[in-house]
């Protein structure tokens, strides 16, 4: 997202924001949303700005269509564990997800 904070770091340092979507992008994404009188056949998805400007048709402030953000495989969990080890606490792996006998 090229917020004004991730344009200030650019202005100083920069850098590749060809991966980046304007703040617009996700407020067409949530406009489009609200225009369409089937969003309740989308409760309980994971929704990026992305899938749904090629969903409904619109872009980013310039024209492109971004493509919607994925966490890499793993990232998640190497997050919360160097968040716990920051916070002085020692990091337990999570059990994957059982299934139903």
């Amino acid at each position: 997202m090229r917020s004004e904070r991730v344009m200030a770091a650019h202005a100083r340092h920069p850098f590749d924001l060809s991966g980046t979507e304007s703040p617009e992008y996700a407020g067409r994404a949530v406009a489009a949303l609200a225009a369409d009188p089937g969003v309740l056949a989308k409760t309980g998805q994971v929704l990026t700005a992305g899938d749904l400007a090629r969903a409904y048709g619109f872009t980013d402030v310039d024209g492109r269509q971004p493509p919607g953000f994925r966490m890499p495989e793993g990232h998640a969990e190497r997050v919360r564990q160097a968040f716990l080890r920051a916070e002085g606490m020692e990091p337990v792996p999570q059990s994957p997800p059982t299934s139903p006998p």
